[in-house]
């Protein structure tokens, strides 16, 4: 059941160009199937507004830079991933799954404490390619290759060696929204992450003999993730239906947080 307008806590963001475009776009092509379900107008809405009946002021942050962000809509986006990832943890609340959650752009984005007092340290990439077309005039891109500027990889890896994020010993998770049609699905960050997808063939018969994502060397193995639990994926804002990689050396492989938290 998505809000009224006339009931949302800040006016003044709906008049923004960001907004106003998302309207026209679930208006007119949302039922055409054009518009992702989870990422939507009223979605995005409905997730700014949950955050502001949990904690006014940090709805009142993301307002706030969402104004700031007006003429970048790919700022704007990176915010509203963030939105999206909070407004998942507010009904876990009164569920006893959540204990409460923090905002610290300094440092992380998001803490999910848990009624344990354990923690989870989120750090939220909203992925989007920029298209541009190579020397035979087709649009490459390289979002899940290992180093290319644009990859996956080289997206983290920035994070934690320049902006030295996800440092501390504490379980740090980065969380990745694939906000593009062409990048969505499980194979874009696990072949980033990994050595790549591999197919190994068998030369005398020209058959297949194996294949699946090269785990030997990984982002796992440098040193700046040694205080990484993992990276969880998800599409186009639909984090209820996200996936998880683990880092062994942080956590076993079959220790997977198959619930809600993180």
């Amino acid at each position: 059941m998505f809000i009224e307008t006339a009931r949302f806590f800040d006016q003044r963001l709906l008049e923004l160009e960001y907004f106003k475009r998302h309207r026209f776009a679930y208006d007119n092509y949302f039922d055409e199937g054009l518009v992702p379900k989870s990422r939507c107008y009223p979605v995005i809405l409905e997730a700014l507004q949950t955050v502001f009946q949990y904690r006014p002021e940090h709805a009142n942050s993301f307002a706030k830079r969402l104004r700031a962000s007006a003429s970048d809509s790919r700022s704007c986006e990176a915010i509203v991933s963030e939105v999206l990832v909070y407004s998942h943890y507010v009904p876990l609340i009164d569920r006893g799954f959540v204990r409460a959650i923090d905002l610290c752009k300094n440092d992380f984005d998001l803490k999910i404490s848990r009624p344990d007092d354990t923690d989870a340290y989120l750090e939220v990439f909203c992925i989007m390619p920029e298209y541009s077309k190579n020397e035979h005039g087709v649009f490459d891109v390289r979002t899940h290759t290992q180093n290319a500027f644009s990859s996956i990889r080289q997206k983290l890896l920035r994070k934690l060696q320049k902006q030295n994020q996800m440092q501390e010993p504490r379980e740090n998770w980065a969380v990745i929204d694939l906000n593009d049609v062409t990048i969505a699905g499980s194979f874009t960050v696990a072949a980033s992450l990994s050595d790549g997808y591999k197919v190994v063939i068998d030369r005398s018969s020209m058959r297949v003999i194996g294949e699946g994502f090269d785990w030997t060397q990984s982002v796992f193995d440098s040193p700046e993730t040694r205080h990484l639990h993992g990276v969880i994926n998800f599409d186009l804002g639909c984090y209820k239906e996200r996936r998880y990689i683990l880092n062994n050396r942080v956590r076993r492989r079959t220790d997977v947080p198959l619930d809600h938290i993180p």
